[in-house]
């Protein structure tokens, strides 16, 4: 999933970085203060950001769940990230897409029928 979303982010114009378990530590870690000191407009993170990534309230106000944790606490914690103490913003925007299927008049969602529902 991420490197479609890399690959697309790149494409419009965008200047991406990763924070996923893929690469190491220090390249990681890069990509975070790139993004923070705006080298960089968009950085795509996994788990691995979820807890204990601090600095992207000074830079960041929207974050985009491409896919949602399982449990609401990791949900608090990913949102956490940004709308915390000493953000430089009033306020977030959390942007959760959903796939909902339309099959003749019913409509069904994963998204929104497991995982959302499970979070709340």
């Amino acid at each position: 999933m991420v490197e479609p979303i890399r690959k697309a982010i790149a494409a419009a114009g965008y200047k991406v970085g990763l924070f996923t378990g893929i690469e190491d530590t220090k390249e990681r870690d890069s990509a975070k203060q790139k993004f923070i000191a705006r080298k960089i407009d968009i950085l795509i993170g996994t788990a691995p950001i979820g807890t204990g990534v601090d600095g992207l309230q000074y830079v960041c106000d929207r974050l985009i769940i491409a896919s949602l944790p399982w449990t609401h606490a990791e949900y608090e914690q990913l949102v956490g990230r940004i709308y915390r103490q000493k953000s430089a913003f009033t306020k977030v925007e959390v942007i959760i897409p959903q796939v909902i299927l339309d099959h003749q008049g019913d409509i069904w969602s994963w998204d929104r029928q497991y995982r959302w529902s499970r979070i709340q």
